[in-house]
């Protein structure tokens, strides 16, 4: 190797690759891949904030129960109806807010099922840290199935 010339030998290259493929690379590319990861998690997996919680119960004549929590995310408010939850069922079942009584505004979305864990992101424009309770309301003879006063 002449002086200025930072290339190894022909002898020193032919050293080099068994330390290489016996696990050097490997093991820099797992830890390039730890760094590029671990500076992405907090990125991607958010905590939710436990806002609110509260416990179904029924309406003009209807069984509804079970937990409801609402938390705020990085997205916005998202309501979950827990594993516990159950609706005897209805004509047209809707989800909203209220505050000593249902705001049809706060409308968002239809019951997905009757039974179980269920999610639902509350659309951009509905604060839901200003209302106090979630409701199951029968859209169709406006009347309600179930509400949860949350706390």
């Amino acid at each position: 190797m002449e002086e200025g010339d930072l290339r190894p030998s022909a002898t020193r290259r032919a050293q080099i690759r068994p330390v290489i493929a016996r696990g050097l690379l490997p093991s820099l590319v797992a830890v390039a891949a730890m760094i590029v990861f671990a500076g992405a998690a907090p990125n991607t997996a958010r905590a939710a904030d436990h806002v609110a919680r509260g416990n179904f119960e029924g309406a003009s004549g209807h069984v509804t129960s079970g937990g409801v929590t609402v938390e705020k995310t990085a997205e916005g408010y998202v309501v979950v109806l827990e594993d516990d939850f159950s609706f005897d069922g209805a004509p047209d079942p809707q989800l909203g807010l209220g505050r000593n009584g249902y705001d049809g505004s706060t409308r968002f979305g239809k019951l997905e099922s009757n039974s179980g864990k269920q999610s639902y992101t509350l659309p951009a424009g509905i604060d839901a840290s200003q209302y106090d309770e979630v409701w199951v309301w029968c859209e169709k003879f406006s009347v309600p199935l179930g509400v949860a006063k949350l706390n």
